[in-house]
């Protein structure tokens, strides 16, 4: 039987730090979501990688032990409690950025834009026009 999230195509995945760095395991392999050195060098300061806006997330949403892992949840689907919306910017480097608008996670600066690092080609042929994405405690 399908819960709710399954009928309108959310997607979770559990991510969680190794070695600082987020990531998420897919098939058995740990992947980086977005090295924050290669963020910091080859990109504009308004766009930060995932890792970093996972960081203020859970800051901001008061997640407490973030580094035992959280889930994240992302759908091209309006889902509830959605914490932002992402819009499709462009292709850089093997990753698509994307326009990041609050919903329910706030205090994020104006104008901020997230890379998207490549991986989510497991999840998407193509970069969704919108994504909506919720971060949330694996123990609530």
């Amino acid at each position: 039987m399908k819960n709710e999230f399954d009928m309108i195509g959310v997607t979770a995945i559990k991510c969680c730090l190794k070695k600082n760095r987020w990531g998420f395991d897919y098939e058995g392999k740990f992947y980086d979501m977005a090295p924050a050195n290669f963020t910091d060098y080859m990109l504009n300061p308004l766009v930060i990688g995932v890792d970093r806006l996972i960081n203020v997330g859970c800051s901001k949403k008061g997640i407490e032990n973030p580094e035992k892992g959280i889930n994240i949840l992302f759908s091209q689907n309006y889902f509830p409690n959605a914490d932002v919306k992402f819009t499709y910017d462009e292709m850089k480097f093997d990753g698509w950025i994307y326009k990041v608008e609050e919903l329910n996670l706030k205090g994020l600066l104006p104008g901020q834009c997230a890379w998207i690092c490549p991986y989510m080609g497991f999840y998407f042929k193509n970069p969704p026009d919108i994504m909506y994405i919720k971060m949330e405690s694996v123990n609530p």
